[in-house]
């Protein structure tokens, strides 16, 4: 069997003109060489491109989800804000009055109109302000404004069921902006449906969020609606970003796959990287991208350094295999010519050449790309060892708030998400609490935002210091924290919250900087009591939380059954 197989082998030599072992020992040497050099650097190069492209994976996808974030807070800050001014009395009783032509029509729609200039002039996020009827006509606005405001068909549906309306976004030519519009109900304090009160918004802020987030990168950053136009772009001017749409494939590949999902794609004449994060609440995605030569331009770099080392490298192989060779030919020669003298009787015959000295040095080569291939193999181990090092790094911070140092928002709904399971398996109760902290966005404006940064990491260090060990605490988005409390009963969960709130109350104060204490509100809701499912449970533990804002703050409340 070795025998045929040594023939064909020979044959196979001999058809590439391989007679020689001159030229065997120089092939041998090249391939030994090019072999294991090749495998490890493409093993090298694909470790590198992995670890490349789930780096600017996460970026892109951290970019994308901070930013949906941040926009998804910012207007819900808006529809806050815009039912704390519809609350209002002095708004609400003019309005009222008006309508029902009680006093001087003139006179109370002139206080109306005066309010909402205030507000207006408070809030920069605030083109104008209106007031409209239940028919959709503007009874007052904060600037002389007659025309009817453009809101959806069902508009009033949304109204009586108390819920914001929104409208799409738009180029305002008078202003040189692009704004939206946003209404929520307008009720008597008895209920009565007046209308609604509406806002134009400018998206002044989140242009500044999404510049702060490319500044010093190579990465955009654009919001986009399901059409495909951009709404908001880190590149583009505005009215430039609403012009402009996005490839019906691009637009297609980013909503109609999974969030967060790294997608190739190749529109405005460039190859990119891109990842969208979606904002539910309007159905528009907020896309990162990166160019994919700016991206893997250094891993480019690292291939073009390997294929030319590669080349040296095996010019140099050759020329030694060639050196070589002519010590193994010598050695052979004469050791062929002294056995064709011993055949032909010559005895006296005596060989001079030392083989195994020429056998030891071949050796010595092999044992030198072994000890290559091995020193190959450990950097390959380093490699992964610190990948996977990253990883868990990558990992710690995907589940940590970098600010307060709990756990953040997906995280926590993973555990509450265990925790339900768990719990309906073994038929015991579990708590949750929703903390706000009052009046956070009054704390800010008065002593700014680090200072209120300082704040939250106060309120997170009680919240921990409060709890158990088995128990969770992670910043739910802003002022918001959530608190998952395992086994524990309503008597117990409330007892905790009154010792959270007043220990806020207490301990959040600088008497050095003279800055008062602040206050929290906290909602209380338990598992089946309130809920058995992790989203009952925490809608019912945000109007467990708003019910204790609206009866005067610093209180705790428990969600109903």
């Amino acid at each position: 069997m070795l025998r045929l197989l040594e023939r064909i082998l020979s044959l196979f030599l001999r058809t590439l003109h391989l007679d020689s072992v001159k030229q065997r020992i120089l092939i041998l040497a090249v391939l030994a060489t090019l072999i294991p050099t090749g495998t490890t650097g493409w093993l090298l190069y694909s470790q590198n491109k992995s670890a490349l492209t789930g780096k600017l994976h996460e970026e892109l996808r951290s970019a994308s989800v901070s930013i949906a974030r941040e926009f998804e807070l910012w207007l819900k800050e808006r529809v806050y804000e815009l039912r704390v001014f519809s609350g209002s009395y002095e708004l609400s009783e003019n309005v009222e009055k008006a309508l029902r032509g009680g006093g001087t029509r003139a006179q109370v729609l002139r206080r109306s109109q005066d309010y909402l200039k205030s507000v207006q002039n408070k809030f920069s996020d605030y083109e104008d302000l209106f007031v409209l009827d239940t028919t959709g006509a503007v009874i007052v606005a904060s600037a002389k404004q007659t025309a009817r405001v453009a809101l959806p068909h069902d508009w009033q549906k949304q109204a009586r069921l108390d819920q914001p309306i929104l409208t799409g976004a738009h180029w305002d030519e008078g202003r040189g902006k692009t704004v939206m519009t946003v209404a929520v109900p307008l009720k008597t304090a008895n209920g009565r449906f007046l209308g609604v009160l509406a806002a134009t918004l400018n998206f002044g802020s989140m242009e500044a969020v999404l510049h702060q987030w490319s500044q010093g990168q190579t990465r955009h950053l654009y919001i986009v609606k399901p059409d495909g136009t951009r709404v908001l772009s880190s590149l583009l001017a505005p009215r430039s970003a609403l012009t402009t749409k996005l490839p019906e494939q691009a637009t297609r590949t980013f909503f109609a796959g999974e969030p967060g999902e790294l997608a190739q794609l190749n529109y405005d004449n460039l190859d990119v990287l891109a990842v969208m994060q979606q904002i539910p609440r309007l159905g528009w995605g907020v896309v990162a991208e990166k160019n994919y030569e700016d991206a893997y331009r250094a891993l480019v770099n690292i291939r073009n350094v390997t294929l030319i080392s590669t080349s040296w490298l095996l010019m140099g192989v050759g020329l030694i295999a060639y050196l070589l060779s002519l010590t193994i030919i010598g050695p052979l020669t004469r050791l062929t010519e002294g056995a064709a003298r011993v055949a032909g009787g010559d005895l006296s015959v005596e060989i001079t050449a030392d083989p195994p000295r020429e056998i030891e040095r071949l050796a010595t080569m092999f044992n030198t790309m072994v000890a290559y291939l091995r020193e190959a193999q450990q950097e390959l181990t380093s490699v992964n060892l610190a990948l996977n090092e990253r990883n868990q790094t990558l990992e710690a911070i995907s589940s940590t708030d970098a600010l307060t140092g709990l756990h953040n928002r997906r995280h926590m709904r993973e555990t509450l998400n265990a925790e339900v399971s768990r719990h309906q398996r073994h038929g015991r109760s579990f708590s949750i609490m929703m903390v706000d902290v009052d009046h956070f966005k009054k704390y800010n404006d008065s002593y700014g935002h680090p200072e209120g940064d300082v704040l939250l990491k106060k309120v997170g260090e009680i919240l921990q210091s409060s709890l158990r060990t088995n128990d969770f605490a992670a910043r739910y988005g802003g002022e918001e924290f959530l608190i998952l409390l395992p086994d524990q009963d309503q008597k117990g969960a409330i007892e905790v919250a009154e010792r959270i709130r007043q220990r806020i109350a207490t301990e959040t104060g600088d008497e050095a900087n003279k800055r008062q204490a602040v206050t929290a509100s906290l909602g209380v809701a338990t598992f089946p009591e309130s809920g058995r499912t992790a989203d009952l449970l925490l809608v019912n533990a945000d109007a467990a939380l708003y019910r204790a804002k609206n009866n005067g703050r610093n209180r705790v409340m428990m969600a109903s059954a």
